[in-house]
């Protein structure tokens, strides 16, 4: 019987995120990738997507995957509804309070896009996201790009504006019945590396990949996939 896994993207993205990582997980693996609930704050997201999750999801608990700020909303369900998660695998997030500067820097974007409106991602932002030795691969920019513009101004505004206020979970998972598992780029700067290290529960798992950054199912989708395969399998 096949293991069924459900996947969380994160800001401005879709299953396109998943599209090279998918194919190279074990047959013994069932992959089923998910949305974000368009609307309201982490909570609100929480509480839908945990509707959602009793409604097609038929099997719990679950085996869950987020990336990016679908890793902090896997892990808000988790803390929320520990009973629901069997396995939880957080990719590219530390699921804590943003830093000041990211805080700032996302309500000048909203202010700007409201004023302005939104032309896509800039081409320095993207950049900003991947290690540089991926800096310039154009099938990685073109997939970050087309994501973006799928998701278009609306996506941005509610993401940007609902998700932004968080709160720290590393305690709540560091004291989890439910086993996790953190990936994450060693030159992602998105991440709290240290505060990931801190982490002691025996339930808890690191993997690191190298010459990585923040997008890593695009930027290293077998590494990836061999983290699910590993931790899952």
């Amino acid at each position: 019987m096949k293991k069924t896994i459900y996947f969380l993207p994160g800001a401005m993205c879709d299953d396109a995120l998943w599209q090279n990582v998918f194919p190279l997980l074990s047959p013994e693996l069932s992959p089923v990738a998910l949305t974000l609930p368009p609307l309201g704050s982490i909570d609100d997201i929480v509480k839908q997507l945990a509707a959602n999750l009793l409604q097609y999801c038929p099997e719990l608990p679950i085996n869950l995957v987020g990336f990016s700020m679908g890793g902090y909303i896997a892990s808000s369900l988790a803390v929320q509804a520990p009973a629901k998660i069997k396995q939880l695998m957080i990719i590219a997030n530390t699921p804590m309070a943003l830093p000041a500067n990211e805080v700032t820097q996302r309500a000048r974007i909203v202010s700007a896009v409201e004023k302005y409106g939104y032309s896509g991602i800039p081409s320095q932002r993207i950049a900003q996201l991947l290690a540089p030795c991926n800096a310039n691969k154009q099938s990685i920019i073109n997939t970050i790009k087309a994501m973006d513009k799928r998701g278009g101004q609306q996506m941005l505004l509610n993401q940007f504006k609902g998700a932004t206020t968080r709160v720290d979970l590393l305690a709540q998972l560091d004291g989890a019945a439910f086993s996790s598992c953190f990936v994450y780029g060693d030159q992602d700067n998105l991440v709290n590396h240290q505060a990931i290290n801190s982490l002691s529960s025996e339930r808890i798992t690191l993997q690191t990949i190298d010459n990585c950054g923040h997008m890593s199912p695009l930027e290293a989708p077998q590494a990836v996939a061999d983290s699910i395969n590993r931790y899952f399998s």
